[in-house]
């Protein structure tokens, strides 16, 4: 296993959210996979450079504080709210995808409004 992937710092979610607000709407839960995808992509290209310059992220654990935290603000809210409103989480049970593919469902949904936007002015 790459050490610098085995070595990032977990965030205990109680420790982070003592008392998690459970989601308002189905959106909102989107939005926060949105937000842990994003500190996902940024963990990557941390690991990737600090790889390349040898540095194994001991200097910049910061992208995976980031990610850990996050994912632990999207687990506690999960686990407070009612099925209804956690979709994702649904999907993910019903249909046994691993935590990889929600990620990618994620990219595709979170970018399709940016290809068609990218079409449409090609139409024109």
């Amino acid at each position: 296993m790459n050490r610098a992937v085995a070595e990032f710092p977990r965030v205990d979610a109680v420790e982070l959210v003592p008392a998690a607000l459970p989601y308002t709407r189905p959106g909102d839960h989107f939005a926060d996979h949105l937000t842990v995808l994003r500190h996902w992509l940024r963990a990557a290209a941390a690991t990737r450079s600090h790889v390349r310059s040898r540095a194994w992220l001991v200097d910049e654990p910061s992208a995976w504080t980031a990610l850990s935290a996050a994912d632990a603000l999207l687990s506690a809210r999960c686990a407070a709210s009612p099925p209804n409103l956690v979709p994702l989480r649904t999907l993910q049970e019903r249909f046994r995808l691993t935590p990889t593919e929600v990620r990618t469902l994620v990219l595709l949904v979170g970018m399709e409004p940016q290809r068609s936007r990218e079409l449409t002015r090609g139409c024109s």
